[in-house]
């Protein structure tokens, strides 16, 4: 932005250019101009980032009112994470994850499943990805490793995935060939 010379009118006096309360109101942020302490031994002053400096930090009133807001805004989004890591909160996170196992009911073995190979594994990783085709292609294969699982492998891992899973679906991915979806919907919920 361009601004002009500013030119008295004729006739007017010079003070008169200029209005008294154009001096109260200032184009810097927070109202500045701040106060520079002669004491200061920082290169910049009244910024965040030189109150926050290595060598010469800057103590002026306005970088200390920035420094104490800041600290005040980390201590209030650490106490809110801090409250929701307690609360079990926040999807996919492994509080949340241990939170939705019944502690009663045993996993299974599954070892010697499909689910469990090299390929049942890459499988998971499509079937979880961001991916459509990647996601649609996992869901297949891990369908098909799912119909040749033995029978009594099969079985359970549903009746596990029925009585462990505490909200239906809570868990994502694919437990004995149902989605999330699936597993909401046979539940009734």
């Amino acid at each position: 932005m361009r601004l002009g010379k500013i030119t008295v009118a004729p006739g007017a006096r010079k003070s008169a250019a200029l209005p008294r309360s154009s001096f109260k109101t200032s184009p810097l942020p927070g109202g500045g101009p701040w106060r520079i302490l002669p004491e200061c031994r920082s290169f910049i002053h009244n910024t965040l980032r030189s109150s926050r400096g290595k060598i010469h930090n800057c103590i002026c009133p306005r970088a200390l009112a920035l420094k104490s807001a800041s600290l005040e805004r980390l201590r209030k989004a650490n106490s809110a994470a801090a409250a929701a890591r307690k609360a079990n909160t926040g999807r996919g996170s492994a509080p949340t994850y241990m939170a939705n196992i019944k502690r009663e009911v045993d996993a299974p073995n599954l070892w010697g499943a499909p689910c469990t190979t090299q390929q049942g594994v890459l499988a998971t990783d499509w079937m979880l990805s961001e991916d459509n085709a990647a996601r649609a292609r996992g869901i297949t294969i891990h369908r098909r490793l799912c119909s040749i699982c033995p029978v009594e492998t099969f079985l359970a891992c549903s009746a596990w995935v029925r009585t462990a899973e505490t909200p239906a679906g809570a868990w994502g991915g694919m437990y004995a060939g149902k989605t999330r979806k699936e597993r909401v919907r046979d539940a009734g919920a």
